[in-house]
């Protein structure tokens, strides 16, 4: 109990610090900016990026780097800050960018202000459909029905009435009813910087499968991988972040070929010998933006079997789109990708580990993020 309430104490410290004129500059007349995303670039130590474990803190960082470069003066708050709003309401915004209960309240008291919606989720209502027929699937399979756990924690429907424009990392035809404009930009992946790409005995570790998420493992999908990983001898599975209130809903059965790594940096020897042993890096979620998971696998040589609408078609044929969900056409699909050539997966793995690295660097992100405020500023 002491540790629950000491973790919640240590969490809630870290989201209650808003750090305010963030490139002030009292000779000039500048447009304000509030920025409600997450604060973590701004109360960590990013000396040594390696021990960064989301790209989201590094995304962050460059975010506010585009808008001191473009001369604003920035507030930047965490978006489920409730301090930060007695703050934000006693003061004048020209331009809102981000997501959350900050970035909702502050739009209604600025009405005037540019709106920018900072979309990392797809859209609420299609997710929270998608995660509740997820839930009831597993329910069929295990009679047990348990709770959303993603949807409407960062967005809510109202979230997006009102808006100037939205900055979105997934797919955006999920958003075509709305009446404000979308621009579309691609987060980044994480690289280990000791990670060297080389030709893999394909022979040897075609069967094998990394599950890389995070909270959530119902929604992402990796239910479905245990209850057929868990009937077959001849395919591989390695768990990476299942989180402690996801190991209470699913059950990891003992056995040789289902292995849960618990949380791993991806900067760590842990990853990479993980990763020296897979070859495809698989997510069967419902819902979600361009999976940054999968992104920092590809950057490895991961080859991406993922659902279909989470942003990865664009990828073409560098990316495997899973169009269904249920556990007979995941059983089929696995085995065609056990029927690739060797000297196919090494190709497709090369072109994945060239292309990624190219277009989901944090530099590809800044650019693009740093076009798109051009574009709507």
């Amino acid at each position: 109990m002491f540790k629950e309430l000491k973790y919640a104490l240590k969490k809630k410290l870290k989201r209650t610090y808003m750090v305010q004129n963030i490139n002030l500059d009292i000779t000039k007349n500048q447009k304000r900016v509030l920025l409600a995303y997450i604060n973590n670039s701004l109360i960590m130590d990013l000396g040594d990026i390696s021990k960064i474990t989301h790209t989201n803190t590094l995304e962050q960082a460059q975010i506010l780097k585009v808008l001191i470069n473009r001369g604003y003066c920035i507030d930047s708050c965490h978006l489920f800050d409730d301090l930060a709003m007695e703050t934000i309401k006693n003061k004048h915004y020209d331009i809102i960018i981000g997501m959350g209960d900050n970035f909702r309240n502050a739009c209604e008291l600025n009405p005037n202000a540019k709106k920018i919606i900072y979309i990392t989720e797809m859209e609420p209502k299609e997710a929270h459909r998608r995660e509740v027929e997820r839930l009831k699937y597993y329910e069929e399979r295990h009679g047990k029905l348990y709770s959303t756990q993603r949807s409407g924690v960062y967005y809510k429907v109202e979230d997006f009435k009102n808006l100037d424009y939205g900055i979105a990392l997934g797919d955006t035809d999920v958003f075509k009813d709305y009446d404000f404009e979308i621009k579309r930009i691609y987060p980044s992946g994480l690289k280990n910087k000791e990670f060297k790409f080389y030709k893999k005995d394909f022979k040897k570790i075609k069967n094998n499968f990394l599950w890389f998420g995070s909270h959530g493992a119902i929604h992402k999908g990796l239910d479905l991988l245990i209850d057929i990983f868990s009937k077959r001898e001849d395919i591989n599975l390695h768990i990476c972040g299942l989180s402690k209130e996801d190991r209470k809903r699913i059950s990891i059965p003992n056995r040789k070929n289902i292995i849960n790594h618990g949380f791993v940096n991806v900067n760590s020897k842990e990853y990479l010998d993980i990763v020296d042993k897979c070859t495809f890096a698989i997510l069967p979620s419902c819902a979600e933006a361009m999976s940054t998971a999968i992104l920092t696998s590809m950057r490895q040589g991961l080859i991406p079997v993922v659902s279909k609408d989470l942003g990865f078609e664009v990828m073409g044929d560098l990316v495997y789109i899973l169009e269904d969900y249920k556990l007979d056409y995941l059983n089929s699909y696995i085995d065609k990708l056990l029927t690739i050539r060797e000297d196919e997966l090494y190709d497709l793995s090369n072109r994945v580990y060239l292309n990624s690295n190219q277009e989901f660097s944090l530099e590809k992100f800044t650019e693009r993020f740093e076009q798109t405020i051009k574009e709507i500023l």
